[in-house]
């Protein structure tokens, strides 16, 4: 069995290994959201027709479309948090390599500096700090590239939501059609 070459990595190398890090944490994130996204859009349909035609539907059918619902809600749920695992791995390599191995990148990728830009930007104060209350409330006392994201977090609020949505539908269902809806 032949031996491994022994590599030096160089400056630069850590750059790219930086970007290439960012990028797949990126797009994890992106894969999560348009995977999640169809999900949600799928369990939301169902919801819907449920809705629609609630008294003419039977108490089992109320209760096989609402566990179809909570498994699609489990689904997705799942998903989030694993999307969110492979996404943080990478961010997480990401921000030790900024912070270790880069000189100077830290400073440039910074969420405290650029939470003070957004502060100092007269269009922000025109408009109101919505936005910079948003970024804050979702990115508390840690880099924007650790811990589940303001993205993750949204998605995992809507789909607890829908979930519970759909707990409600199984509940109605067993207590008839005169008591919900």
């Amino acid at each position: 069995m032949r031996k491994p070459t022994k590599y030096k990595l160089k400056d630069k190398d850590y750059l790219d290994l930086w970007k290439y890090c960012e990028e797949v944490g990126g797009r994890d994130k992106d894969r999560m959201v348009a995977t999640v996204t169809w999900l949600l859009a799928f369990a939301i349909g169902l919801l819907g027709y449920i809705v629609k035609f609630w008294k003419s539907l039977e108490v089992i059918q109320k209760i096989i479309f609402g566990s179809a619902g909570m498994l699609i809600c489990g689904l997705a749920g799942v998903l989030i948090y694993a999307f969110g695992a492979y996404a943080n791995r990478y961010w997480y390599m990401a921000d030790w390599i900024k912070e270790k191995k880069i000189e100077g990148l830290h400073e440039f990728h910074d969420k405290k500096i650029f939470i003070d830009a957004i502060e100092k930007d007269k269009a922000t104060k025109r408009c109101g700090r919505f936005d910079n209350h948003f970024i804050k409330c979702f990115s508390r006392d840690k880099p924007a590239t650790q811990g589940l994201l303001g993205v993750f977090k949204v998605f995992l609020v809507l789909t607890c939501t829908l979930g519970v949505m759909f707990a409600g539908v199984i509940v109605c269902g067993f207590f008839g059609q005169s008591t919900c809806y």
